[in-house]
């Protein structure tokens, strides 16, 4: 566990050009976020607490059968501990930011556990 947390912390210094502009959107949109967080043995690319959402950009590595199949595995993993996972092609980032936009406000705010660390242990926050 602590090589997956210090991998997290890793990432969020070597983040993908994608995922620098999806930051950047968030910021903008005043949207309270995360990046590159634990999820009990999964990192995750953005965590927005409020909404009990997960955000992925996925790269052209996402593309082939064997990834696909662990994504899918991994949503359904998510989604049964209460979050909504979206994804997008780094594509869609840079060239559809308002549709990325309006499908995370869609998501309804929920309120998060009091304390995030009862669930998801000091990274979550």
């Amino acid at each position: 566990m602590k090589k997956i947390t210090g991998y997290a912390k890793e990432n969020r210094k070597k983040l993908t050009p994608a995922e620098k502009q999806l930051k950047k959107l968030l910021l903008k949109w005043h949207i309270k976020f995360r990046t590159q967080r634990m999820m009990d043995f999964y990192i995750v690319d953005f965590l927005i607490p409020e909404r009990w959402l997960i955000v992925e950009v996925d790269g052209e590595y996402h593309n082939n059968p064997k990834q696909r199949n662990y994504d899918k595995r991994r949503n359904i993993y998510l989604r049964e501990k209460g979050f909504t996972v979206l994804r997008f092609w780094n594509k869609k980032v840079f060239e559809q930011p308002e549709l990325i936009k309006q499908s995370i406000l869609n998501i309804l705010p929920k309120p998060a556990p009091k304390k995030w660390q009862d669930l998801y242990g000091k990274a979550a926050y």
